[in-house]
């Protein structure tokens, strides 16, 4: 017995395979961009070239990221080598500065005098600053004299000299202050022993330069009774 076909169950079940068809090659198309976009090929991720530069042991790529490569290790866990290219060729010895001074009278220090400065490079090698290696040039003016600062009363006016000029030996000398004392290298005796600076107080003296020379210092600090 023939079983009836309806034809409206016909075209449903071709709907349906049509369907599922079109899902299938949807899924298929979705699964190829992911494919793609995540980069798999050949059973692992493309990994992306990157220009970084290599300074002794450090790399540093263009995002800024720098890498210790000086520990890095093969595929068997042993450190690497680090590869040495061939030594490139010797540079070019470098040019010789060179400075030239010289004391000249200048309307820019007028009425002073001043100190030229050149300075350039040696390019003929001949150690001489030849006018055309000058690359620049500067003035410095001597500055004003100053004046003397006021005398204070340990400053220096004069020097004395016992007995006079001694031939043969290094005289001894005295000096005298703006406030009238005698500063000299007081010593312990003749033979010069424990010698340091002293105010000779009014009293009788000799000097310890072996001439011999006596003297006395008076109250007002004079130097009188000179003799040998």
């Amino acid at each position: 017995m023939k079983s009836k076909i309806n034809k409206g169950d016909i075209m449903n079940k071709k709907l349906y395979t049509v369907g599922m068809i079109g899902i299938l090659y949807i899924v298929i198309i979705i699964g190829l961009v992911i494919f793609n976009s995540c980069g798999m090929t050949g059973g692992g991720l493309v990994t992306k070239e990157l220009s970084c530069t290599i300074d002794g042991a450090v790399m540093t790529c263009p995002d800024g990221s720098t890498y210790d490569i000086s520990q890095l290790q093969g595929a068997d866990g042993t450190p690497g080598q680090s590869i040495v290219g061939p030594k490139g060729e010797t540079g070019m010895d470098g040019r010789t500065s060179l400075i030239n001074t010289e004391r000249v009278s200048s309307p820019m220090c007028s009425p002073a005098m001043g100190t030229l400065v050149q300075v350039g490079l040696d390019v003929n090698d001949n150690n001489l600053l030849d006018w055309q290696e000058v690359s620049s040039v500067d003035m410095i003016c001597d500055g004003k004299d100053g004046s003397d600062s006021p005398p204070t009363q340990y400053t220096f006016t004069g020097v004395l000299d016992p007995c006079g000029d001694a031939t043969g030996i290094v005289d001894e000398i005295l000096f005298k202050m703006a406030n009238g004392q005698i500063l000299c290298s007081f010593s312990n005796n003749t033979g010069g022993d424990f010698t340091r600076l002293a105010i000779l107080v009014a009293g009788d003296y000799v000097t310890t330069d072996r001439s011999g020379c006596f003297f006395t210092v008076t109250e007002d600090n004079k130097i009188i009774n000179e003799h040998y």
